[in-house]
């Protein structure tokens, strides 16, 4: 049992779909930009949600690797992108400081960044191969040693 973790994370990038990978992250974000970032006022939560996943998508279309579990960990992706990165840092600040249903006014800038990340992104995975069925034996067998 201590052993799948490690077991699983050696098996990661053998098994790792950039392309189908990123249409996940890209449809988490459409799906939460279409619903819950369309009211007058908006969890605070909720842009993380947005933020995220377009973050490991850009992640993916940048470095073709699995995201970063950690938020932080995504943020030098934006290193360049002062303005995006005060209102992640203001958010940051607010999310620290707020209780779990905190709700805020829209963000336009966090919509049109979405939103353009999402096209330009789209965009990269469009021209990404598509990476076929592969032999899973190697997953059943670290999943069958977890189990017996």
């Amino acid at each position: 049992e201590k052993d799948f973790l490690p077991q699983l994370q050696q098996l990661m990038t053998q098994y790792f779909n950039p392309k189908a990978a990123i249409f996940h992250y890209l449809g988490l974000t459409k799906k939460i930009m279409a619903t819950e970032l369309q009211k007058e006022v908006v969890k605070l939560k909720k842009y993380f949600y947005v933020l995220r996943p377009v973050l490991c998508a850009k992640w993916i279309a940048t470095y073709n690797s699995p995201p970063p579990m950690l938020f932080h960990d995504l943020l030098p992706l934006l290193e360049k992108e002062e303005e995006i990165n005060e209102v992640i840092a203001d958010l940051l600040e607010q999310k620290e400081k707020a209780d779990e249903g905190a709700t805020i006014a829209p963000i336009p800038l966090i919509h049109d960044f979405a939103t353009q990340q999402m096209e330009e992104i789209m965009q990269i995975a469009k021209e990404m191969e598509a990476k076929g069925m592969q032999d899973i034996s190697a997953l059943n067998e670290v999943f069958r040693g977890v189990i017996y």
